[in-house]
């Protein structure tokens, strides 16, 4: 029962307070005079006190002054109730009563309280403070029915009016007031009638109230109403037996209006009005109520009074959330709540329980299984024995107490999802907390919570997600102050381009009760992956700080440091560094600081005001290399707001280049410009090497880049002279100072570029490109144009500027154009050009033609060999191109591609040409070849056909040829070439291309040994024939070979070699890897045109095995030679006899053995010794002398070069007695002062010497001394007799051995002249002296002598003075003029050339000796200013030339003429 409906009874049972008021009335009238004193008034409020008090013993009354109004009044003033020892729980300032008695008129009686105050507070107890003043109802309460006093009088109220009424209900201050009226009938009957009563709440203001109350003694009838714009609530009814048993009959109506929400400030809003009913009937003894409403809840329940009993249920149908609130999303509850107790004080009698769930709720779109709760409670302690949330995804559980009493609670939570996809589509997680809750609420409010969550596996689709998240909280809530203390643990943390392996961090968020907001933490990163892991930062540490208040913001880190950072691919090392940001009132200063091997690797100060939106960069210093850095030119400030950057101009200059950037975008109008100027190419690459690893650009490159790019308004218009231009861009094997040169235009929408690429002005590409582009990607709508030329160049000269051009002597033209658009491409690519192929040089001509089209491709290209095609290739396909281009299709670019060759007047002659086999043999070829390429398997088939061709110089059958297939990843071919009624050669070979097994054979049978002239060009006379047969087993990568080989009674004739071969015999096998050949013999001897001078025959023989490991080849091999002829030409001609061994394991080839020659020539020319002269020796090497080294042309593999250099042996080699040399040498030493490198040098002489021939490291070895025994020396056309000397081989220089010789010739009379020589032979010393001569000469005697068979004494006057003097004139210093030079001798010729600047002058001295004089005013520097000239004829078509001058650049040269 509640303490107003407790009062009320209570007022109405009191009898005595009926009798002690007749009482008072009837005292009145008596002692009326006598109460009309000070001292009546004292007595009648101390009467009045004891009476009330003796009446209700726990309260204390206090009268502070009672008047008497004459006859008619009463006036009571401070008077005050209150529970002893505690402070008034009500009082007044004053209660005026005045009453007027006239006959036959009942009494009439007019109240006035004034400011009356009503206290409603609860204890520590909980108990309110009326309970405890009033009696039980036990103590007041007499089963005697209770009748009002029979007067015989009628009493009128008509006034009761409370003025400035005040109701302090829990410290919320109510101001009321109230106008009522009472009549008394005299039948006992009692009418009531309220006349108004207004209340005005703080914060909510004037409520209007409506009233309508009238009673006539046991029935009141009641129609109250209070009105207020956010609602109203109405009550109407009965109240029945009012005096002895009221009979309730009642209903309540309220109707709440969307404005209330609004005025409480509501973060939500209500969309309708909502009206509620209840109806309450019964009596005091027991009242049933029942409640319905318009969002669907309703109830029912029952409340006994007398036995302070009650019970009841709430129904939830279908309530729908969403259509009264709003911003709710759907939520439906459909449930039933029961309850049920005892008793109506709170604190001490009150006991019950509630019971109850929601089945299938939908809560913010999720559907829910059930929401269930099981509550208890007694004297004021409620137990949560369960509260569950259970769903699909998991549940929530609470479970704990509440003492009201106590004002304490202690709660504890726990939670297990298990999905939490239902609630978040795109995440993923699993989480399991526990936390624990104590609050209290006494003299302040203390909420205390402890616990721990944990997700696992956390991802929310979008590239986040966490293997393990683990929260471990301590918080405190008191009064207002919020704190709490956070430990968190994560690992495998993923982001869009980062990982973290672990994070902790200790995080702690504090707010005061004004809201102010501080967060402090100090994480913890060990190791911290940012893009694909290629950038590591590790031990990343500092405490950060966050303030949130009504001044603003407040960030500050404190020493926040990363310790090293890496760039993984290159494994680049950055030191580490510190980072200091702070924010205070909207200012932001941030300062970065890393270093790099002790030196900084960036620094970078900057400040912001957020307010303004100015941004400012003070200092920026990049040094990545350490040698080299960036760094701002001076410090920049700009604008960054909601719209954009502005007033932006950044320059950053350094040793590498320059970068200048300027922007200025605002209201989606962007103007952005770029400048470099001199930025290095190869910096640019070393620094993408440092960050991404070494191998990112792998070639060196150098050149220089500068651009100009300026970009204006929303769409992106490029400026006309926008350009980039990479400066002699330079890349081993790749280009070589080439320039590319790209004009830019258009804007961003529509892209036009220009690319020319160049060298030294000489264009090489030219490319336009226009691309309409649609979200920075090519358009699917606007045509696009690509127009792209190669000039026409022959490709050797390609070569040089681009290296990675096949160097073929070709010329070509290619032209590119793109048309339609970006997804539905039209390419036409149309080429042609001229190359020249094959050891004959022959010039072919090929033409391209392709197209693409709405996704079918075709083309053709053909080769053409001077008027005759002779290869024709058809392209077809159909594409997807399209569809992939749109993005409507992820297949294959294709669907099929076919490929068809077919040869034309194709024949093998000409193949034998252009291959350099011209013995291949006659016949036409007829050969095709058929493609098939799908985007899960492709096909093939080729066909030779060989009909009516002549082989290795035999005839071949019309089936002879080869046929080659590819389906299903297997490879198979067919050769057979069937030399008619002579043998044939059959294989077959089976490859599958996806396990790289092989089966194969090949059988070679009678086959006529002219197939040797198809390798051997010149080769003649062979005869005999060859046989066997291979079977190839395994894979191709691991091959197991087995084979036998026959060649039986073969013969050739080498005519390059001037030999002859007979009775060859071979037998060779090949089994389990091991090769041998147990038998190689044969005869050879000397060609011979004339019959009867044949030669004898020499034998040799061979015998060898080799096999193969994993250890390399081993190899043994041993051949003999007995008076075996090596060669017979014009250069060379030796037989030998000896013996050599081969072995072959895994430190190399070595060789040893001896030979003895029996007989050998040798001539060597003039260009065998001259620097860069070749010996021509087989065509597949070169011996160039000035490099001391053996090269090799593209038929010979790279391999060859490097296992050359593990060759290594020793030939002991001896010359025997018929070795003849026959040299002519250059001549390279000054002879005195005047004569340099005169003619040259030729030796005829026999040799003897023994001499150790080697081979180490690539390079051929010779060591021994060769004897001269005896021969001619030749020099300056004179035959010298040749005395014994020496030629000396020391090692490794083979072409420059050390000479001693020593020649003289007799000139009779005059004596001889002798000649040495000696010397290497590239710096060999010629010196002339004269013996037994008649006088002493000089070096002209020397020379004359030599040139003109006598002295220059001995010579006719003219002659002689002419020749001495010219002579002269060429040996003596060339300081002096030519007058003086030529004294007063007649020239033969003049010769002035005033173009050149050159005065030339000459005499003939003989028929066989001319000398000239020339002065060249125009000499560069190491040009002769002053020059001689001696000519002479040698021999009949030999002349020599001696130039001398004052240069000292001397120089001798001999002549053959040839007179055609």
């Amino acid at each position: 029962m509640s303490s107003t409906l407790r009062i009320f009874r209570k007022l109405l049972t009191w009898r005595t307070v009926g009798y002690g008021l007749l009482t008072v009335l009837a005292s009145v009238i008596c002692f009326g005079l006598f109460f009309q004193s000070t001292l009546g008034n004292r007595m009648v409020a101390g009467i009045t006190e004891q009476i009330i008090e003796d009446s209700i013993p726990t309260m204390d009354i206090e009268i502070g002054g009672l008047d008497t109004l004459g006859w008619n009044g009463l006036e009571i003033s401070d008077t005050s109730i209150s529970i002893p020892g505690e402070q008034p729980l009500f009082w007044f300032r004053k209660l005026n009563i005045q009453w007027g008695i006239e006959v036959g008129q009942p009494i009439r009686i007019f109240c006035v309280l004034e400011e009356p105050t009503i206290v409603l507070e609860n204890n520590v107890a909980g108990v309110l403070n009326w309970n405890r003043i009033l009696p039980p109802s036990s103590e007041t309460t007499s089963e005697t029915e209770f009748t009002w006093p029979e007067l015989g009088l009628e009493i009128a109220v008509p006034t009761i009016e409370i003025q400035r009424g005040k109701i302090n209900a829990f410290d919320q201050m109510v101001d009321w007031r109230l106008d009522m009226g009472v009549f008394w009938h005299h039948n006992n009957q009692m009418q009531w009638k309220l006349h108004h009563i207004d209340v005005d709440v703080p914060d909510v203001g004037s409520i209007a109230t409506t009233s309508q109350i009238q009673g006539d003694g046991d029935v009141l009838d009641i129609q109250l109403g209070v009105h207020h714009d956010v609602g109203m609530v109405t009550l109407g009814g009965q109240i029945t037996s009012l005096v002895n048993n009221p009979s309730i009959d009642l209903r309540l109506e309220t109707t709440v209006q969307p404005s209330l929400l609004e005025y409480l400030d509501a973060p939500i809003t209500l969309l309708n009005p909502m009206g509620a009913t209840a109806t309450l009937n019964g009596n005091l003894n027991e009242v049933v109520v029942q409640l319905d409403s318009d969002i669907g809840i309703s109830g029912d329940g029952t409340v006994g009074m007398k036995f302070e009993q009650w019970f009841g249920r709430v129904a939830f149908n279908e309530v729908t959330l969403e259509e009264w609130l709003e911003p709710i999303e759907p939520t439906t509850l459909n449930g039933e709540w029961d309850f049920e107790g005892a008793g109506f004080d709170w604190g001490h009698s009150m006991k019950g329980a509630v019971n109850g769930s929601f089945v299938g709720p939908v809560v913010w779109n999720q559907s829910l299984l059930n929401v269930q709760t099981q509550v208890h409670f007694n004297q004021g302690k409620v137990v949560v024995e369960r509260f569950a949330i259970d769903d699909s995804s998991g549940r929530i559980t609470a479970t704990g107490a509440i003492d009201t009493l106590d004002s304490s609670a202690s709660i504890s939570l726990s939670s297990n999802i298990q999905d939490i996809t239902k609630w978040l589509p795109d995440a993923q997680a699993s989480i399991q907390g526990e936390h624990h809750i104590d609050a209290e609420w006494k003299t302040d409010t203390t909420v205390q919570i402890n616990g721990a969550i944990t997700a696992e596996s956390l991802s929310d689709g979008g590239g986040f997600d966490v293997s393990t998240i683990s929260i471990d909280s301590i918080g405190t809530w008191n009064d207002g102050a919020l704190q709490i203390d956070n430990d968190v643990v994560a690992t495998n943390t993923h982001a869009v381009g980062l990982y973290i392996p672990t994070l902790q961090s200790s995080v702690q968020v504090k707010m005061d009760d004004a809201g102010n907001l501080q967060i402090n933490g100090v994480p913890s990163i060990p190791e911290m992956q940012i893009g694909d892991g290629t950038l590591q930062l590790n031990q990343v540490y500092g405490p950060f700080e966050v303030g949130l208040d009504d001044n603003g913001t407040v960030l500050q880190t404190n020493g926040m440091t990363v310790g090293k950072v890496t760039l993984i691919p290159a494994d680049y090392v950055i030191d580490g560094g510190s980072i200091d940001l702070s924010l205070e009132d909207n200012a932001i200063l941030a300062d970065l600081h890393l270093l790099r091997k002790n030196r900084t690797f960036i620094y970078a100060r900057a400040q912001a005001d957020l307010t303004e939106g100015i941004w400012s960069i003070d200092q920026l210093d990049f040094a990545p290399t350490g040698d080299r850095s960036w760094g701002l030119k001076e410090g920049i400030s700009f604008e960054l707001t909601d719209g954009g950057v502005g007033n932006l101009d950044l320059q950053l200059v350094g040793e590498a280049g320059d970068i200048h950037l300027l922007v200025d975008q605002k209201n989606n109008e962007p103007d952005v410009g770029v400048t470099i100027e001199n930025l290095d190419v190869a910096y640019v690459r070393e620094l993408t090497n440092l960050f991404l690893g070494s191998d990112t650009i792998p070639m060196s490159m150098e050149g220089t880049i500068f651009g100009s790019i300026h970009l204006l308004g929303a769409e992106g218009r490029f400026q006309d002279d926008d350009f980039i231009l990479l400066k002699e861009l330079s890349s081993p094997d790749l280009m070589n100072a080439l320039d590319v040169y790209v004009d830019i235009k258009g804007s961003l929408q529509r892209l036009q570029t220009e690319v020319k690429i160049q060298h030294d002005a000489e264009e090489l590409v030219l490319m336009s490109v226009q691309v309409p582009l649609e979200n920075g990607t090519p358009s699917c709508q606007e045509p696009l144009n690509i127009h792209m030329v190669q000039q026409e160049y022959n490709w050797t000269e390609l070569h040089s500027w681009i290296p990675v051009v096949p160097e073929l002597d070709m010329v070509s033209n290619i032209e590119v154009r793109a048309a339609g658009t970006a997804c539905e491409p039209m390419v036409k690519l149309v080429g042609q050009g001229d190359v020249v192929v094959g050891a004959q040089r022959e010039r072919f001509r090929w033409e391209m033609d392709l197209a693409h089209q709405k996704d079918i491709l075709n083309g053709t290209i053909h080769v053409v060999d001077g008027v005759s095609e002779r290869l024709s290739i058809t392209i077809d396909g159909e594409t997807h191109i399209s569809d992939v281009l749109s993005g409507e299709s992820t297949e294959s670019l294709f669907s099929q591609i076919s490929v068809d060759a077919q040869t034309e007047d194709l024949y093998l002659q000409r193949m034998g040409m252009l291959l350099g086999f011209p013995n291949l043999g006659r016949g036409k070829v007829e050969g095709s070849m058929a493609l098939r390429v799908t985007p899960t398997e492709w096909t093939a088939e080729a066909d030779v056909n060989l009909p009516k061709v002549r082989f290795a110089k035999h005839r071949l059958s019309e089936d002879s040829g080869m046929h080659v297939t590819i389906a299903d990843s297997v490879l198979q071919s067919d050769l057979k070439l069937d030399f008619i009624n002579k043998g044939s050669v059959l294989g077959d070979m089976t490859y599958h291309l996806d396990t790289d097994a092989i089966f194969g054979t090949l059988d070679m049978e009678q086959v006529p040994a002219t197939l040797l002239s198809v390798f051997i060009t010149d080769i003649v006379n062979e005869h005999g024939k060859i046989e066997g047969s291979v079977l190839v087993d395994g894979t191709l990568t691991d091959p197991l070979v087995n084979a036998l080989f026959q060649i039986q009674q073969l013969g050739f004739q080498l005519p390059s070699l001037g030999t002859e071969y007979e009775n060859i015999e071979l037998e060779a096998s090949i089994e389990k890897g091991k090769v041998s050949i147990q038998k190689l013999d044969g005869e050879a001897r000397f060609l011979s045109a004339n019959p009867l001078e044949l030669s004898s025959w020499g034998q040799f023989g061979l015998r060898s095995t080799a096999s193969y490991s994993d250890d390399g080849i081993q190899a043994t091999a041993r051949l003999g030679l007995d008076e075996f002829p090596i060669v017979n030409t014009e250069m060379a001609e030796a037989v030998v006899s000896g013996s050599i061994s081969v072995l072959q394991d895994k430190e190399g080839l070595s060789f040893s053995g001896d030979a003895y020659v029996h007989q050998a020539s040798v001539s060597l020319g003039r260009d065998f010794f001259e620097e860069g002269a070749s010996l021509t020796l087989p065509s597949e090497f070169r011996i160039h002398r000035n490099i001391r080294s053996v090269q090799r042309n593209d038929a010979v593999d790279d391999w060859l070069n490097d296992w050359l250099k593990t060759v290594r042996g020793n030939l002991q080699v001896d010359l025997g007695d018929r070795v003849v040399i026959h040299t002519t040498m250059p001549m390279t030493n000054d002879y005195g002062e005047g004569v340099s490198k005169l003619s040259e040098v030729r030796v005829d002489a026999e040799l003897r010497g023994v001499l150790d021939v080697g081979w180490r490291l690539g390079e051929p070895t010779v060591l021994g001394t060769v004897t001269t025994l005896r021969g001619a020396f030749v020099t300056m056309g004179k035959e010298f007799e040749l005395g014994e000397g020496d030629i000396v081989f020391s090692g490794a220089d083979v072409y420059n051995p050390q000479l001693n010789l020593f020649a003289q010739k007799s000139f009779g009379e005059y004596g001889s002249v002798g000649v040495s020589v000696s010397g290497a032979v590239d710096v060999m010393e010629l010196n002339f002296e004269a013996i037994n001569s008649p006088y002493p000469y000089d070096q002209t005697d020397i020379v004359t002598l030599l040139l003109l068979g006598k002295p220059s004494k001995e010579l006719a006057n003219a002659e002689s003075q002419t020749a001495a003097t010219l002579i002269q004139a060429g040996l003596t210093s060339m300081s002096g003029a030519v007058g003086d030079a030529l004294g007063g001798v007649v020239v033969d010729n003049v010769d002035w050339d005033p173009t050149e600047g050159m005065f030339r002058v000459g005499k003939t001295l003989s028929d066989t000796m001319f000398l000239s004089y020339m002065r060249n005013y125009w000499a560069e520097e190491g040009e002769n200013v002053n020059e001689f000239t001696l000519e002479w004829l040698v021999l009949q078509r030999v002349y020599g030339e001696l130039v001398t001058g004052d240069s000292n650049n001397t120089q001798a040269t001999l002549y053959y003429r040839w007179i055609f």
